[in-house]
């Protein structure tokens, strides 16, 4: 039943319908539309079991319905109404709210089984105040111009769907059951200290800022679908999370108090992580992409595993520590790393690899460099990869080799370790390149061959003229050979060539079988790389 006021005021109207139409039925429903009303009408003797329902109202006062007006109201709607000032409600079975709009700063004090929201409209901030008690809140379909503000207050059940808003915050709520969030877009989505007993999830949601911050005791998370700029964690409790096909432009997460952690096909930005693993922790990342991944002072005391992970930038690891950290079919070889003064021997890499380049800051560190590959040569020789630990090992001594200087502070004023480290590069490339020690070889034995040839015959000089004497080809195949046990003016007889000799020609000779014998030497390095123990 529905009534309307006519000519008279609020007053004369709310008390002719009480004392008409109420007597002593037994009224499911009773309507009051259509007026401007605040509570003070509200306080007459209606028979239990009711329902209120306030249809096309504007209430220009404050809003105050009470526990004494529960025992005879159980469930209270509002329709199409209209709300100037805060708004008190205790005590109700259901209370709902459908297409109305709460044009002022509202703070709302409830203390009912179930609240309700569905399509309305909040033109200032909303605000559940503190010591609110709700088994069940539903908020669908609605705008929160500003803020909605749920702060040190109870709740059961909570459901929020499909609404629109700047900024909705979670501040030392607990919640005994599943708080569900979906297909909202809201600039800022803060949880702060919030407890749960249950879980939280998030699921097909743009949010601007989403933080999880602080917490008393241990809370699940469960984010799924959701996209938005930011995403900073830094909890106080053994949080667990889960994130489930998400992107975020900016990645900050703080490890210390989460004990586990879930990230499966995300697709991210900047990814930082910092803070301590715990012992029984458990850090996963599964099939998900990254731009710029940054490992600042981590501590890793639990396990960690990045599983087809996709690094397309940037990898930082500053001041940190892997521990057991777990490296499967990930692309760091494509990306641009950098490491400084970090700790990674422990960790397991399964068809992974490091980029042939370490920065420090984004400048070339050979000095870390050297430490990185190193660790990353101890790191496969454990799991029994020598071809790895061998390529490693090459990059290692590359490394000490920018490191050193040519010049020496003693006698013979030459650093004998860098000409060492060059030989090897310039002849196998650290035992990686057996067709450079075959190319090189030959190189070492035709310069003194023709320089021999030059200065103890007068047959032969160096022009600009190519010509070919297959007489020399025997010739030089013996000085190929360092043990030969012929003297260098017999290498020429057999073939019709007669050279002087002289004391430079003796010198040519000895110098040419030390270089034959090392460079023999590289070859065979070369070749046996892989059959080393």
């Amino acid at each position: 039943m529905s009534y309307t006021s006519g000519q008279k005021d609020d007053s004369q109207f709310f008390n002719e319908a009480v004392h008409n139409e109420f007597g002593n039925n037994d009224l499911v429903e009773w309507y009051l539309a259509g007026n401007a009303v605040s509570s003070k009408f509200i306080h007459h003797v209606i028979p239990t079991g009711s329902r209120l329902i306030f249809r096309n109202i504007k209430f220009e006062g404050e809003i105050n319905i009470n526990s004494n007006i529960s025992k005879i109201f159980h469930e209270v709607r509002f329709e199409k109404c209209q709300f100037f000032q805060d708004t008190h409600f205790a005590g109700f079975k259901l209370l709902e709210f459908d297409g109305c709009r709460f044009e002022e700063a509202h703070s709302l004090y409830i203390n009912v089984n179930k609240a309700a929201y569905t399509n309305c409209y909040f033109e200032k901030a909303a605000t559940i105040t503190p010591h609110s008690n709700l088994q069940r809140l539903f908020i669908s379909d609605c705008e929160f111009n500003e803020r909605l503000h749920l702060r040190n207050c109870f709740l059961g059940k909570c459901t929020i769907q499909r609404c629109l808003g700047k900024v909705v915050t979670f501040e030392d709520v607990t919640f005994e059951g599943i708080l569900s969030i979906s297909s909202i877009r809201i600039d800022k989505m803060q949880f702060h200290n919030i407890n749960t007993l249950q879980n939280v999830q998030v699921a097909g949601n743009e949010i601007g800022e989403l933080s999880i911050m602080g917490g008393k005791q241990a809370s699940v998370f469960a984010i799924a679908k959701s996209a938005g700029d930011k995403l900073i964690i830094h909890t106080e409790a053994n949080t667990m999370l889960t994130f489930s096909y998400c992107r975020f432009n900016q990645v900050s997460i703080g490890l210390s108090k989460i004990k586990e952690l879930y990230i499966t096909e995300g697709d991210f930005g900047v990814f930082s992580i910092d803070g301590r693993v715990q012992k029984d922790s458990y850090i996963c990342l599964l099939e998900t992409k990254i731009k710029d991944c940054q490992l600042y002072r981590l501590k890793n005391s639990g396990i960690m595993e990045f599983n087809h992970v996709q690094f397309n930038h940037d990898v930082v690891f500053e001041a940190s520590d892997l521990g057991r950290s777990d490296f499967i079919n990930c692309s760091l070889d494509k990306a641009i790393c950098s490491f400084t003064n970090s700790k990674f021997s422990d960790i397991f890499l399964a068809e992974t690899d490091f980029p042939p380049v370490i920065y420090n800051k984004g400048k070339t560190d050979y000095v870390q460099q050297q430490l990185a590959f190193g660790q990353l040569r101890t790191v496969y020789e454990k799991m029994g990869d020598t071809a790895r630990s061998l390529e490693y090992h090459s990059r290692e001594l590359y490394a000490q080799y920018r490191l050193l200087k040519w010049k020496s502070s003693v006698f013979p004023f030459i650093n004998f370790t860098k000409l060492n480290l060059w030989m090897n590069l310039a002849s196998n490339d650290f035992g990686r390149n057996w067709a450079r020690a075959i190319l090189v070889t030959v190189v070492f034995v035709a310069l003194p061959f023709f320089y021999l040839l030059t200065i103890s015959t007068e047959s032969y000089h160096f022009d600009f003229g190519i010509s070919w004497d297959k007489a020399l080809i025997g010739s030089f195949l013996k000085f190929l050979n360092p043990i030969r046990n012929v003297d260098v003016e017999n290498i020429f007889e057999p073939f019709g060539k007669q050279i002087g000799v002289t004391w430079r020609t003796h010198t040519i000779d000895f110098v040419s079988r030390l270089l034959l014998a090392y460079c023999y030497y590289q070859v065979i390095q070369a070749f046996r790389r892989y059959g080393r123990k």
